[in-house]
């Protein structure tokens, strides 16, 4: 069995909800010069990944790929029964076990966009780099066995760290994180059934909206499950309580508009029902997230 190495930061799952009526999937693009352009329609698992994202530097194949194949794709597939049963009864009631699945599903949406993780590659590996070379005892220890290198250039010569593996391996735990995990546990949940809207939701290649009052603690996230069906937690029961005050269509409204703004490549638009809108605000460049 061949070891994937197309890595997914949005999951084939979620996009699928996006499908037209002939079952592909249609997004619009932004490209680089900055135009909008309708996508050919397409299967779900195209979009929205990269080669190789999550690879880390070993020489056994598995074990290269073992952030998607041993971490995502396991948060993924407990995520994917979670999304299922939301999508299908917005009024379910989900157990502790699944709130925990969906809280690192949630989490790692945020942390594996392609972006973070070529930063997470260059800055961390770095800073373990400054830590060796600023601890003067490897240095003397190097000096006297005549050794003519700096402690971070001896241990990746030697293999004894791999300073971009650890760094990614890093990036995977924050999944599991306690005191972010703790703080969207603490969050008020709801999930809203928007079929009656009149206007049907989006989702951009950065699906979850993250809005923040604190720079330590987000008010709102939102994440949309389907073109009708969307999830949301709140810092507070008054935040949850003004959002499902607003009319439905003026609430699809402002979620999409947030998902348009802060795209990064592709937003995903069933059967073309958001175009004007898309247009419109795909255009500019996208809108930094905290």
């Amino acid at each position: 069995m061949s070891v994937p190495r197309k890595h997914h930061y949005v999951p084939k799952f979620l996009i699928e909800q996006w499908a037209n009526k002939d079952g592909s999937v249609a997004p619009y693009l932004r490209t680089p010069l900055g135009e909008i352009v309708q996508e050919k329609g397409k299967g779900a698992k195209a979009f929205c990944c990269e080669l190789d994202l999550f690879t880390l530097q070993m020489k056994e194949p598995k074990l290269k790929q073992q952030i998607e194949s041993g971490w995502f794709s396991r948060i993924d597939s407990d995520a994917a029964k979670i999304h299922a049963k939301l999508v299908q009864d917005a009024d379910v009631l989900l157990s502790d076990t699944d709130k925990c699945a969906w809280m690192r599903f949630v989490c790692s949406l945020l942390i594996r966009q392609p972006s973070l993780v070529r930063q997470t590659r260059q800055k961390i590996p770095q800073n373990y780099r400054d830590g060796l070379n600023q601890d003067w005892e490897l240095i003397d220890a190097l000096k006297q066995a005549g050794i003519n290198q700096t402690p971070a250039e001896f241990a990746e010569a030697e293999q004894v760290d791999r300073f971009e593996n650890r760094a990614m391996i890093l990036l995977a735990h924050m999944c599991d994180n306690p005191k972010e995990m703790a703080k969207f546990a603490a969050m008020q949940w709801c999930y809203g059934d928007l079929k009656d809207a009149g206007l049907e939701l989006v989702l951009s290649d950065r699906p979850v909206i993250k809005i923040l009052t604190d720079p330590r603690t987000p008010s709102l996230l939102t994440l949309p499950l389907s073109p009708t069906r969307i999830w949301f937690a709140a810092c507070n029961r008054e935040t949850l309580e003004n959002i499902k005050a607003l009319p439905p269509r003026d609430l699809v409204e402002r979620v999409n508009h947030e998902s348009v703004r802060q795209a990064t490549k592709w937003v995903f638009d069933r059967d073309g029902h958001n175009l004007r809108s898309i247009q419109k605000h795909l255009k500019a460049p996208p809108r930094a997230t905290a």
